[in-house]
């Protein structure tokens, strides 16, 4: 006889899968905000800085290959999680193309940012007028600096991991079918 647990019965008017919602609503988010964020980064550098900042900014034609592909990837996630929502089975797909898509990029970015700090460093301690003269002297500076690096690189990390792990490692998204 198979009976199913009360525990395990769906709530009423809900199916027994609400995943696809979460991680859905989720990619769509950090789309929506890559998107956002990496328009803003483009308005911010055409506007300008100063001197000192843009001895840090990688050149114009690497600036634009970055914003290529961070906002192919972000419309990818976008893509996927739209497609997850609505129970598509290309959703695993769209999802195991973006993780590792995704992953190089992170990989990329925290080379990049890796190879700024020598910069920054040099900068801090030749230019009296630079915004980060003295950071190489106060060791709170320097572990703001790399709290802040972490920060920022660690949530770059963990969406794609996760979607290579959930997609990939333990199948799910195999039977999606468009809801009725």
């Amino acid at each position: 006889m198979n009976t199913v647990s009360p525990l395990d019965a769906p709530l009423p008017g809900r199916t027994q899968e609400n995943w696809p919602n979460v991680i859905g609503w989720i990619s769509v988010g950090f789309g929506a905000l890559g998107v956002v964020g990496s328009i803003c980064s483009q308005v911010f550098t055409a506007l300008g800085q100063s001197p000192q900042m843009q001895v840090l900014q990688p050149s114009p034609l690497v600036r634009g290959l970055s914003f290529g592909a961070g906002m192919l990837s972000t419309i990818l996630l976008i893509t996927a999680g739209v497609a997850l929502l609505l129970r598509h089975p290309l959703a695993r797909r769209l999802y195991m193309v973006w993780s590792p898509f995704a992953l190089v990029l992170w990989l990329i970015g925290a080379m990049m940012m890796a190879a700024t700090l020598p910069e920054l460093g040099a900068q801090a301690r030749t230019d009296p007028t630079s915004p980060f003269a003295g950071a190489g002297r106060n060791p709170g500076v320097l572990a703001v600096t790399a709290g802040i690096a972490s920060c920022a690189l660690l949530p770059g990390l963990l969406l794609p991991g996760f979607c290579l792990v959930w997609f990939g490692l333990l199948g799910k998204g195999r039977d999606l079918a468009p809801r009725p």
